[in-house]
């Protein structure tokens, strides 16, 4: 792997535990970038959500983590840790539910809280995400005061992507708005996120191979990608 390695497969099938599954090619790009680079803020996401005049008071940083949780035990994406597998490729695999590793801070002193939140932004994606570890993504329950708070949600862009965190946030904001699980309770169950990947995986690759076969043709050299050493 240039740039780096990630730990080997040996312990994807630990009691609980999905047996490792292959990426889809998004993620497989995403993941391989992030080892060229050697740098934990590529691919790295963050959202803001404030939540002012009393929605952060609605039920609070414990009914937060309830409704976060309920979203990780339905979407298996949230549970996702990736390790390179015996053939060299890397995999991924689904861990069982967890607690939401929700984390809260009292900031209703600080003097400048916009400016300490941009200090606090540049200070997560310098630390990054461990994407061998399901549940390295975080959650950051800021108090500015009695009316006004700020949830931070850092995660890989491997492990969602733009509409898909979308879909997240919209059901765990429609858990926490609500009766606090009767929400979750009546969405629909879901498909297997390993059988897309694996579906993906299968697909036959000729049309694709055809098109950028004769899309790059008279290309006759290796391209430079620029951040590989």
């Amino acid at each position: 792997m240039i740039g780096g390695n990630l730990p080997s497969v040996g312990s994807f099938n630990e009691s609980g535990d999905e047996a490792g599954f292959a990426l889809t090619p998004v993620q497989a790009g995403m993941i391989y970038e992030t080892l060229a680079r050697n740098d934990p803020s590529v691919n790295l996401e963050q959202v803001v959500i404030r939540l002012d005049e009393g929605r952060g008071d609605r039920g609070g940083p414990a009914a937060m983590a309830a409704a976060w949780g309920r979203a990780i035990a339905r979407h298996p994406a949230l549970r996702l840790s990736f390790r390179q597998g015996l053939s060299g490729h890397i995999e991924q695999r689904a861990a069982a539910p967890f607690r939401a590793p929700l984390y809260v801070e009292d900031w209703s002193d600080k003097p400048d809280r916009e400016a300490a939140l941009v200090l606090r932004l540049r200070e997560e994606r310098a630390r990054g995400v461990d994407m061998t570890t399901p549940g390295s993504w975080r959650l950051l329950w800021l108090r500015f005061g009695s009316r006004q708070s700020a949830l931070i949600w850092t995660f890989s862009h491997a492990m969602l992507d733009g509409r898909s965190f979308r879909r997240v946030l919209a059901e765990v904001f429609a858990d926490y708005d609500g009766d606090h699980g009767d929400a979750a309770a009546e969405m629909p169950e879901l498909p297997a996120f390993s059988r897309h990947c694996e579906a993906i995986t299968q697909a036959d690759k000729t049309p694709v191979q055809t098109y950028f076969k004769a899309y790059l043709a008279g290309f006759d050299r290796p391209t430079p990608l620029g951040f590989v050493a």
